[in-house]
């Protein structure tokens, strides 16, 4: 096990590293490391913990770990996987801290497992084992993926036990959602090109499985932020109704969430987001029983019969419907407008995401040109691999007008420098795309090997 950092010291920023090792000496901190090296025992410090560790079974297989603190009284803990579509576990985990601290789970966030991972079935498995076997979690396990990470979660949902998904910017169809034996909660941005795929159950309530929950954040292709993580994560937990953690108080802790949803639906009402609220009262029906469902099913009754929420899917429809129609117009663009077409287009498109006033229509602008943006990483990576460098060479140009600091868009500039012998620009590129944020090892040193 590699304890690259056992406690978290930032709660603390004037003791120093040396202050912290004389006082946490190392038998100490060996002592806290073999405190929670076996499943059956329990947490025997209140500190958090902060590490690194690889899975036994493959040493290629990285995890970042966290366990909350004042975490003692917990014996063990819930377990909540976290799936990044590019492997950036030690980043992925950090939004789900503050959950984590407030509803006493354990995250684990891979390092391995991404988007196009041929084995992700069988390293999802391998590691919820090994960290089953090194730490004192319970029989509680939890998935949280975001995009491609959702995909994944979803499918090994599939065949294999879990307790619920939390799937962020992505979703799968209905009938697979439907062969899940568990709560899926789809945390989906209004503004993400894959909006459409949670959509459709805004209008055809009754195609919607009985596992699936919907919230709508306001994010782009992005990990919700820390306040809509921390609602989808006490959702599932208070969702288990005869699996109690020993260290929290599942009645207050109930309640104290219900008060919160009922504010932010007051909220959500009084600035027109009609359908945020019905989906957050519709939640919180099947969370409850009882009195507190019934003033649930009351609020949402009076949303769902309300001449606002008609209107704003009225809205929202014809906007999906205006935002497919373009989606179309610019995919088949995109294999034949040359430059000066796409200058125009993209120019207009931006002047109408700052100045367009209606909320919908302005959704999908934004939709429509994050849509743009995906496209021209699918086709540019494929015009690469086939070594099409009139294609490639076309397709960048856009890319670039598209989403000109794309730290993938400077990385296949690179690669396409190469193919066409500019080697003097390869460089440039990748220093270009590594101060934007490109940070896949794996393909910087291959590509950077070149001569």
């Amino acid at each position: 096990m590699m304890l690259s950092t056992l406690l978290d010291y930032s709660m603390n920023p004037n003791l120093s590293e040396l202050s912290v090792l004389r006082i946490f000496s190392w038998p100490l901190l060996f002592a806290l490391a073999l405190s929670c090296s076996r499943n059956e025992n329990s947490i025997d410090t209140n500190e958090r913990i902060k590490l690194q560790d690889t899975c036994n079974k493959n040493s290629n297989h990285s995890y970042e770990l966290y366990i909350p603190s004042n975490a003692k009284d917990c014996s063990q803990l819930p377990l909540l996987v976290i799936l990044d579509p590019h492997g950036h576990g030690k980043s992925a985990i950090e939004n789900f801290i503050p959950a984590a601290e407030r509803y006493k789970c354990m995250l684990v966030a891979s390092n391995l497992v991404k988007n196009n991972s041929p084995d992700y079935q069988t390293e999802i498995d391998i590691l919820i084992k090994d960290v089953r076997i090194k730490y004192p979690s319970n029989n509680i396990v939890y998935i949280a993926g975001f995009s491609g990470g959702a995909r994944m979660a979803l499918s090994f949902a599939q065949y294999h036990d879990v307790d619920g998904i939390i799937a962020c910017g992505a979703l799968v169809s209905a009938n697979q959602i439907e062969s899940i034996n568990t709560t899926v909660f789809a945390l989906t941005g209004m503004q993400d090109f894959n909006f459409i795929e949670t959509a459709q159950y805004f209008f055809r309530s009754e195609n919607t499985p009985e596992n699936l929950r919907i919230e709508l954040t306001d994010e782009m292709h992005e990990w919700p932020s820390e306040h809509e993580l921390s609602n989808s994560i006490a959702y599932l937990i208070l969702a288990e109704n005869t699996k109690k953690i020993k260290c929290l108080d599942i009645g207050k802790t109930r309640e104290q969430f219900g008060d919160s949803q009922k504010s932010r639906i007051d909220t959500l009402k009084k600035a027109g987001n009609y359908l945020s609220a019905s989906l957050i009262a519709q939640n919180m029906i099947h969370l409850n029983d009882g009195e507190s469902a019934n003033q649930f099913q009351s609020i949402r009754n009076s949303l769902v019969y309300s001449e606002e929420l008609n209107d704003e899917l009225g809205r929202l429809r014809e906007s999906i419907r205006f935002e497919l129609t373009v989606r179309d117009t610019y995919l088949k663009a995109l294999l034949s407008e040359d430059y000066a077409w796409w200058i125009n287009e993209i120019s207009s498109l931006n002047k109408k995401i700052r100045q367009d006033t209606d909320h919908y229509r302005n959704l999908a602008y934004k939709r429509i040109k994050a849509f743009l943006g995906i496209m021209c990483y699918t086709l540019t990576n494929k015009a690469l691999q086939s070594g099409d460098t009139k294609s490639t060479g076309r397709l960048l140009s856009v890319y670039a007008l598209v989403e000109p600091d794309n730290p993938d868009m400077f990385f296949f500039y690179a690669v396409y420098s190469k193919q066409t012998g500019r080697t003097e620009e390869v460089k440039i590129f990748l220093q270009k795309a590594i101060d934007a944020g490109f940070s896949d090892q794996l393909l910087l040193e291959k590509i950077s090997t070149f001569n």
